[in-house]
């Protein structure tokens, strides 16, 4: 519940409705879409098909998360 309750507050865009869902919403409404991870290149991409409700917050969440990561991640200094 935590998860999903930081998820919701730190990756959902400001202006989104999907921000004040309550927890059992939110999990069914983006854990259930059908998608597909496909490796090409030494990358990994999600596939959501184009006509679920949900996909673009799907879109703008990953985004988020990624730039999230950027911001925030630095690796740890490797000892000589």
């Amino acid at each position: 519940m935590n998860l999903v309750s930081w998820l919701q507050l730190t990756a959902v865009p400001t202006g989104h409705g999907a921000r004040f869902w309550d927890a059992k919403r939110f999990r069914y409404r983006l854990f259930a879409i059908a998608g597909k991870l496909t490796h090409h290149g030494r990358a990994t991409h999600l596939l959501l098909p184009k006509n679920t409700p949900e996909s673009g917050l799907v879109a703008a969440v990953l985004a988020n998360i990624n730039d999230l990561l950027q911001r925030c991640w630095r690796p740890a200094a490797i000892p000589t």
